[in-house]
């Protein structure tokens, strides 16, 4: 989803803060997944980050009224996000002042109204789901109801995050100027990630299933030690109780959904010598700064899986009309090796052409069998939600070629080792890379429109 990034000062004595992102089911289906971009800042000298990322591609249809006459999954998993707006408030204060509670909901109701956040629809009902204390910070997670579907993406719900200084009375944590982030939907496991200020002693990874069921939590790499968290239904992670893991939400004893956990990023950009070793074989022209950015950022996905890689540097040129993607930005691609086999490979761009101080906009990700770092390899991303990929291309390519049932789709000529292909939709195309005589010096698959790596849809 478009939800701007921008760092202001949110504490009068802290640093710059970073806008939380929540993002429900960016990936659920075309219709739900188009122009929705991740977009992180850069804040000050340090790099702090936020992730956002959904995932319910591929869940299998039910009965009702969804295609082919049932309950569509998104329908399905609509009714599980409704779950979670009843379910009781969360956090180590949500029992302690229920009147605190319900004065926080009527006035961020009240602004609501007035227009005061993006949210402009008519909502009927506020819902806090989430309020405590951490560190030096006041948060909160509220959910808005609204009165009609939004007659785009059809969510019934929207959400935001508020922060405030510790201890800060309703109407300072409802001010406008203390929301963090709003989502166009409500998620059944709503997950953000380094929440505070740069001050890490405040910065935390939050989630929230509905009431009944549970977060269960698994340490990288194995991910076979499954514990639920003792806090049950939410879970709150630290600097100093942070790990490299993943989380899962369980309900009625049937694992609906498994994420990386988020990372609570460091405040510190990547070293020169790490710089150097990401993009020792880079393929394109590789800016440093937009690696060292987009390497910042990517490392929040490996989050413990391997190392990350540079892969190519360039410039994405503008797809075919009616993609719905107006890429004409420079660009960077990170590779890590997945944590359950494969490799991870994400693709982002910087809407301003300033890759530190501008927008990054995650563009696009796949989930590849082979490995996409050897320079002989081709790397296919199938950028955002439109018809084409980026391919990325091995040396003595001239042009590639979408193919699919023997028939070409489109072909385009290589540039600082990329092209740009459409394709996308298309049952079983093959990407070819053919040289300067037109001889086809490489074959592989399109990837497959499928969960990524860091959020795996099991089915709600």
């Amino acid at each position: 989803m478009s939800v701007d990034q921008r760092v202001r000062e949110l504490l009068s004595d802290a640093a710059d803060g970073v806008r939380a992102v929540p993002d429900p089911s960016g990936r659920l289906r075309a219709r739900q997944r188009r122009a929705r971009r991740r977009r992180v800042t850069a804040a000050g000298l340090g790099l702090v980050a936020v992730i956002a990322i959904g995932g319910w591609a591929g869940l299998p249809a039910g009965p009702g009224h969804g295609e082919g006459g049932g309950v569509s999954d998104f329908d399905r998993m609509q009714q599980w996000a409704e779950r979670l707006r009843v379910s009781p408030v969360r956090g180590g204060l949500a029992d302690a002042d229920p009147g605190y509670v319900q004065e926080l909901a009527r006035l961020v109701l009240g602004h609501q109204r007035a227009g005061a956040f993006r949210i402009t629809a008519e909502v009927t009902e506020v819902n806090v789901l989430f309020l405590d204390d951490i560190g030096d910070v006041r948060v909160a997670f509220v959910a808005f109801h609204r009165a009609v579907p939004d007659p785009t993406t059809q969510w019934i719900n929207a959400s935001a995050w508020f922060m405030a200084p510790r201890g800060a009375a309703a109407s300072e944590l409802a001010d406008p100027r203390a929301e963090m982030g709003t989502g166009d939907g409500l998620s059944p496991f709503e997950v953000t990630g380094n929440f505070g200020t740069v001050d890490l002693d405040s910065a935390a990874a939050i989630a929230l299933v509905p009431d009944g069921c549970v977060i269960e939590t698994a340490a990288l790499p194995a991910l076979d030690d499954w514990t639920p968290a003792q806090t049950g239904s939410y879970l709150v992670r630290t600097r100093a109780t942070e790990r490299p893991e993943w989380w899962r939400a369980v309900c009625d004893g049937v694992v609906r959904e498994e994420t990386a956990a988020r990372q609570i990023l460091p405040t510190t950009a990547p070293t020169d010598e790490q710089v150097d070793a990401a993009v020792a074989g880079a393929r394109g022209g590789i800016d440093r700064d937009a690696a060292r950015f987009a390497m910042g950022v990517g490392e929040s996905l490996a989050y413990g899986s391997g190392p990350l890689t540079v892969v190519w540097g360039g410039r994405i040129e503008d797809p075919q009309p009616g993609d719905n993607v107006d890429y004409d930005d420079p660009a960077t691609m990170v590779a890590y090796p997945a944590a359950r086999g494969g490799w991870q490979v994400s693709v982002g761009t910087w809407s301003t052409g300033q890759p530190v101080e501008g927008e990054y906009i995650g563009g696009g990700e796949a989930w590849l069998s082979w490995d996409p770092t050897t320079p002989s390899a081709i790397v296919p991303v199938r950028l955002d939600d439109s018809d084409s990929f980026l391919v990325v291309t091995p040396p003595g390519t001239s042009e590639v070629r979408s193919v699919a049932g023997g028939r070409t789709i489109d072909t385009a000529a290589v540039t600082d080792a990329a092209a740009v292909v459409r394709g996308a939709g298309t049952a079983d195309v093959v990407l070819e890379a053919l040289d300067a005589a037109g001889t086809v010096i490489g074959t592989v698959p399109a990837p497959a429109d499928r969960p990524t790596d860091h959020h795996t849809a099991v089915g709600w």
